[in-house]
């Protein structure tokens, strides 16, 4: 599987591979990422947190844990597991077969 089929299987249905690339490619602009040769696939590139992506991470990390407990006030533990349950299942779902696009009607 090279470097590309990874990261779309992060995003079933989703990215196709010029969006994976394209993002990607954005996230090394900003310095975020660092892609490296597979050593086992010359194909394929590894991606790797910069130390600024690890940094932003942390960061962000406190702001997010308030905002799921501000999102889940007054929420109790069983529904709170019932609805990571439940978002599981949905996201195993969509993995499993790919987003159909309509057809636009011009």
């Amino acid at each position: 599987m090279n470097g590309d089929s990874r990261v779309m299987r992060f995003f079933p249905g989703v990215l196709d591979r010029a969006q994976s690339d394209a993002m990607v490619d954005r996230l090394q602009e900003a310095a975020l990422v660092e892609r490296r040769p597979d050593p086992d696939d010359r194909r394929s590139w590894q991606l790797f947190l910069t130390q600024k992506a690890r940094d932003l991470l942390s960061q962000l990390r406190p702001l997010a844990d308030a905002m799921l407990d501000e999102a889940l006030e007054g929420v109790s533990e069983a529904d709170s597991a019932i609805l990571a349950q439940s978002l599981d299942q949905m996201r195993r779902n969509l993995a499993r077969k790919p987003v159909q696009k309509k057809a636009s009607h011009g």
